[in-house]
């Protein structure tokens, strides 16, 4: 890429991918994480969400892929041929990884297709192809034999890129995929991410990356436990909305 910043670009049609209806949930008793939120992701659509640490941001991700119950509120999904379910990847946050696990870059990826890719150490031809192909496509094919342990953390962060991406998903979900990463791997992992859009992949991603990443997104969500605003960034990142999602005005106060 060159060295400025792109915009992704990417029109949102009228179809929705997935939706959200008064979605709460959290981890303990009357103590919400995320409440009362309503959210429509167009199929085809690329949008971000914004906010700060413990905004729920995680768990947002986390009730959309099925890896955590809304406690109420419903998630539904749309126009998809195979029985209405679409194949949902995931990137979680490089720093929740075991670090300590034993295991090869290779070995990672085929976790994504574990059910085609055989049982054991062994990895069938068809899903080794795969593996290359798609470790090929994020320029990190030469790393395949390497312990994950030693890899840098923008090339960790390709690595879950890539074993999501393996599964050709209809919907792709990334957990701050930009995290401590120099500028060429943000760049590079959002000019991937951008051309997957292109090419159909709706595509969700929470970020604290206001200038680098959020004011690039054709839609933003700001939240802090509930839904503050969304929009195309240009309308949503307003002084306004910053310090009601960062927490730092009462929100009651806010239009006076």
């Amino acid at each position: 890429m060159g060295t400025e910043d792109k915009t992704v670009s990417r029109k949102n049609n009228n179809v929705n991918a997935l939706e959200l209806k008064e979605v709460t949930s959290g981890y303990s008793y009357n103590r919400p994480v995320v409440e009362g939120i309503n959210l429509q992701v167009p199929k085809g659509g690329f949008v971000g969400i914004l906010g700060p640490s413990g905004s729920g941001k995680t768990t947002l991700l986390k009730i959309i892929t099925g890896l955590h119950k809304p406690w109420y509120g419903t998630v539904e999904f749309y126009h998809y041929n195979n029985g209405g379910k679409p194949v949902i990847g995931y990137v979680p946050q490089v720093e929740s990884v075991d670090w300590t696990f034993p295991v090869t870059v290779r070995e990672v990826v085929s976790m994504g297709i574990w059910n085609q890719s055989g049982t054991g150490p062994m990895i069938n031809k068809v899903a080794g192809e795969k593996i290359r192909y798609v470790l090929e496509n994020l320029g990190i094919e030469e790393y395949m034999t390497r312990q994950i342990s030693e890899l840098s953390g923008g090339e960790q962060q390709r690595v879950f890129l890539a074993r999501a991406m393996i599964r050709f998903p209809d919907i792709l979900v990334l957990d701050e995929p930009t995290s401590g990463v120099d500028y060429n791997t943000r760049e590079t992992i959002l000019e991937v991410l951008a051309n997957l859009n292109e090419k159909g992949t709706t595509i969700i991603l929470t970020t604290h990356d206001i200038s680098g990443i959020a004011k690039r997104l054709p839609w933003l969500v700001c939240m802090n436990k509930h839904i503050v605003s969304e929009g195309p960034p240009t309308e949503v990142l307003t002084t306004e909305n910053l310090l009601e999602t960062y927490g730092l005005v009462d929100t009651e106060s806010v239009g006076r």
